[in-house]
């Protein structure tokens, strides 16, 4: 299973990084507080790239880097 956390907080700071995490997940419907819980890799690669960024992932990211690529390879 990919470490999501990992790959969202790859060379930023963690405030940074707790921050884009907590956006990803809230494009799948899961709040700041929540604990646990993150989207399927099928649900991450079925969301549009701008919809990714928008989260704080660069545009490297969001299109074709870890999140879309390892979904796709899921």
């Amino acid at each position: 299973m990919v470490c999501w956390g990992d790959v969202l907080t790859k060379q930023v700071s963690w405030m940074a990084a707790r921050a884009i995490n907590n956006r990803f997940r809230g494009l799948f419907g899961y709040k700041d507080d929540d604990e646990e819980g993150f989207p399927t890799p099928a649900e991450v690669y079925q969301k549009d790239v701008l919809v990714l960024k928008s989260a704080g992932l660069s545009m490297r990211k969001a299109e074709y880097g870890e999140p879309r690529i390892l979904c796709r390879r899921m």
